[in-house]
This record gives structure tokens, sequence and C-alpha cells, in this order.
């Protein structure tokens, strides 16, 4: 499993209620087949600490030889997101499942 977390900078358009993505930041990381670690956080708060535009925070997961599921740790990291930021989203892709599923933990959370 390799996997990605991606900060996506938003900019709201009020008529027609889209978001356009200004700005993705993908952090540095060092990656197995099973996990993965993010290096140099402190690059992506120094770059967010100089530009003011709104945040949504997605966690982007691939599977690419399994199905598509959120482990518990994805979703308890998810989780930890939600309570900083309620709108924080998690995308997992695997290629060779062709299922779609949607899930609403802050529903369950009470968030």
């Amino acid at each position: 499993m390799q996997s990605s977390i991606a900060v996506y900078k938003e900019s709201p358009n009020e008529k027609n209620r889209a978001f356009f993505v200004t700005a993705l930041i993908i952090p540095k990381q060092e990656s197995t087949s099973n996990s993965y670690q993010k290096t140099n956080e402190e690059e992506i708060f120094d770059y967010l600490a100089n530009d003011s535009s709104p945040i949504l925070k997605l966690n982007l997961q691939t599977h690419p030889t399994q199905s598509c599921f959120m482990s518990s740790i994805d979703v308890h990291t998810n989780y930890s997101y939600l309570i900083m930021l309620p709108e924080a989203i998690a995308i997992v892709m695997a290629p060779r499942d062709g299922s779609t599923y949607n899930f609403n933990v802050s529903y369950y959370l009470s968030i």
C-alpha cells in the first residue's frame, strides 16, 4: 500500500458553489509497500503560514493491489484531521477494485 497526504488550497466560487484547487501540496515522504512516513513536515507549515487562502485537508491513499477500504488506522487518522478541520476528507483509490464507497465518519462521531 502506498499512501500520500495532500493539502488542497481552495478558492470558493460563490456563484455556482464550486471550489477550485489553486495549489496542491504533497509532503516529502518515504514509503514501503505497506506503509509511509511523512518527512520535513515543517516545510508544509511554513508554506501555509505565508498563505491566507482557505485550506481543505485531503488524505489521499492508493491501494494498487488491494480492494478499496479504510483501515482502522486510516479512520483514526482521518478523525484526528476532522477534529481540527470538519471539512477534511479522505480518498482511497484502488485501481484493481471497481467498487465505489462513500463513508461519512463525522456523522457517526458527532463532529
